[in-house]
């Protein structure tokens, strides 16, 4: 009997539990030391484990051997639990007993990443070592989606885990949906040349993995990278002409827009790109001024896919550039038919507005306050800034409580450095600071306006091919050529602001450049009004 007992004593500090977990959003499956597993997404697995070495083999072929080992002593006075998580998805945690408030958490990582399997050994004590115990406070957390797991890590404070975690999904599941989103996540502030190597494993696919494309494309092009991506894609062109996505694609990243054009619509023949194609010529369009023609292609992009909130944005952004107001309306009713949740009240009561109609306006916000709880005030807002009725436009913006209030009053009045200290003090973007520039230059403050513009620069950046482009038409001692400014892909208001500048920079150029954003100043909110006041100004 004496012989049994220790025989079984032996056996028991020869073996140890261990549980196998999967972490991702589809079943998983492995060996480990030759024995088949198959998990389910989010399932945990109890097993027996010797002590010593393992091997565990993953789908890929690839073969990984780990030490698993814990001294006597510690098996004897504590209960270990190892935790092995092959996707390197899980999200674990250890809930406390009730003794804290606080539970430990660990974002797993691939087994072969450790040097000895001991990231995620989690101590039991004595009295916790029962399994049903374990299996009850060792939890598994698994969002129903990727980006929802991301947004777990933020509220656990696990930062670290986000880039690897998004990696690590892509990796398994090329066509996930939220792809772009994750892109971004895995490679913010990466190296370019690590970007790259990883954004291959999705680029061969077909039909082709539009995010994937997308962001490598972006990727080469805002890195200034020394490649073709021309001949790249013309190639796959080639390869695979009857995938819509390889028109569409080369037309991205050729400058010569008419040739683009043609790219891009070809790209909405056959099975096409359900509009993608006419919203990229109408967004180029759009954004080089040509807002007639584009009217044309963004409502057949809309034709192809009607709830497309992308498209609608567009369709929108043309017809008030184009001062169609009563079209808004309807286009504003239609599209908040389609998306009851969307709330469209200020657009509404703004196109009314603009098209006249101004007692059905007023009744309309009070309507919709009633209805959408939009707070009153806000709406009348709109109104007011839309007809030019400042004094009570700045009275209904001071009640709604935003910051901003105080900042447009001082700049309406002409107090620009009363309006330099204010801007410090609340959220601004670089362009502001042009809107500072403006206003000093106005007030012949050249000193205060020189400030501005180089803040501006600062808080600008140069990341992207858009940023830097723009950084060196502010900076450069010759005017830009107005056709180049004219297909800058920024938005109408800062291309309006940004030739404002440019008129006052250069002031033996100051008709074309004004004339410019007379054309791009049509969104009727600030720093419209302001822009209007400058470029209206007589030349001193």
């Amino acid at each position: 009997v004496l012989v049994v007992f220790v025989w079984m004593g032996v056996s028991a500090l020869q073996n140890h539990r261990a549980w196998l977990v999967n972490g991702s959003l589809r079943t998983y499956s492995f060996k480990l030391d030759d024995k088949p597993y198959s998990l389910r997404p989010g399932e945990r697995k109890s097993t027996k484990l010797k002590l010593g070495e393992h091997i565990l083999e993953y789908p890929e072929g690839v073969y990984v051997e780990f030490n698993y080992s814990i001294s006597l002593v510690k098996q004897i006075l504590e209960h270990n639990l190892l935790v092995i998580n092959p996707d390197a998805m899980a999200l674990l945690s250890l809930e406390d007993s009730g003794q804290s408030t606080t539970n430990r958490h660990s974002h797993s990582h691939q087994i072969h990443v450790l040097p000895d399997v001991s990231q995620l050994l989690f101590n039991f004590k004595k009295q916790d070592s029962m399994e049903e115990q374990e299996a009850e406070r060792l939890v598994l957390h698994r969002p129903q989606t990727h980006l929802e797991m991301i947004e777990l890590f933020d509220s656990l404070g696990l930062d670290m885990a986000k880039k690897p975690y998004a990696r690590r999904a892509l990796s398994m599941e090329h066509s996930t949906p939220n792809a772009a989103q994750l892109l971004d996540i895995a490679f913010a502030g990466s190296d370019v040349a690590e970007a790259r190597k990883f954004l291959r494993k999705g680029l061969a696919h077909s039909p082709a993995l539009m995010p994937w494309h997308l962001h490598y494309q972006d990727l080469v092009i805002n890195s200034e990278m020394e490649h073709d991506l021309v001949a790249e894609y013309t190639e796959r062109f080639k390869q695979h002409p009857d995938e819509p996505e390889n028109p569409y694609l080369l037309g991205r990243i050729i400058e010569n827009r008419d040739v683009a054009q043609k790219f891009f619509e070809q790209s909405e023949k056959g099975k096409g790109m359900q509009g993608l194609g006419y919203e990229a010529i109408a967004n180029d369009l759009f954004t080089t001024g040509e807002f007639k023609k584009a009217l044309g292609f963004s409502q057949k992009a809309l034709n192809k896919t009607p709830d497309s909130e992308r498209f609608m944005q567009l369709h929108e952004h043309i017809l008030l550039a184009l001062r169609k107001y009563d079209d808004l309306v309807a286009h504003a009713r239609t599209w908040q038919s389609m998306e009851p949740e969307k709330d469209l009240s200020r657009k509404i009561v703004l196109y009314l507005t603009c098209a006249g109609y101004h007692r059905e306006a007023e009744a309309e916000a009070v309507t919709l306050s009633e209805e959408r709880q939009v707070p009153l005030p806000s709406l009348n807002a709109v109104r007011f800034y839309a007809v030019g009725n400042m004094k009570d436009y700045l009275q209904c913006l001071a009640e709604t409580g935003d910051p901003h209030a105080k900042l447009e009053e001082l700049l309406l009045y002409h107090r620009t450095t009363d309006a330099d200290r204010i801007l410090e003090t609340i959220t601004h973007s670089y362009w502001e600071h042009l809107v500072l520039y403006c206003s000093a230059m106005s007030e012949d403050l050249s000193e205060l306006a020189e400030s501005n513009l180089e803040m501006a620069l600062k808080k600008l950046g140069r990341e992207t091919h858009e940023q830097r482009t723009l950084a060196d038409y502010l900076t450069s001692s010759t005017p830009p050529d107005p056709e180049s400014i004219k297909q800058l892909k920024i938005s109408a208001k800062e291309k309006a602001l940004l030739c404002t500048v440019l008129g006052i920079r250069f002031p033996e150029h100051r008709n074309t450049f004004h004339e410019m954003a007379s054309r791009y100043n049509f969104s009727y909110e600030y720093p419209y009004f302001l822009i209007k006041h400058w470029i209206q100004s007589p030349k001193k």
